[in-house]
C-alpha cells in the first residue's frame, strides 16, 4: 500500500509548478505529485486553466487521473473535459 505524503500548496510551489507546465517539465510534475493524494492534486489543478490542467493529467497514471477528474467540481469538470477528445475521456472512464 502506497503511503501518501502531506501536501502543502504554497505560493512558491504554485509558481514553480506553473513554470514546469509552461516548459513541459514532465519530470518535475511527476516527481512533485508522486504519492500525493488525488484530492490534493485536484485542489492544485483548480489554480490552473483547463489546458494547463490537461497537460498535468496527461503526465499522471491513468487511475490517478481518473480519480482527479471525478473529484473536480461539476462545473470545473465540464470545462476541463472540453479539452479532451472523446477517446481521451473514454480512457479515464474505463
Amino acid at each position: 500500500m502506497e503511503q501518501t505524503i502531506q501536501f502543502e500548496l504554497s505560493k512558491e510551489f504554485l509558481e514553480r509548478f506553473r513554470l514546469a507546465i509552461e516548459s513541459h517539465d514532465r519530470e518535475f510534475i511527476v516527481s512533485s505529485l508522486e504519492n500525493v493524494a488525488s484530492a490534493d492534486i485536484t485542489i492544485l489543478l483548480e489554480n490552473f486553466n483547463a489546458e494547463e490542467s490537461k497537460y498535468v493529467i496527461e503526465q499522471l497514471d491513468t487511475e490517478v487521473a481518473a480519480e482527479i477528474i471525478v473529484d473536480l467540481d461539476e462545473d470545473v469538470r465540464e470545462r476541463f473535459l472540453r479539452e479532451f477528445t472523446t477517446s481521451e475521456i473514454a480512457t479515464y472512464v474505463n
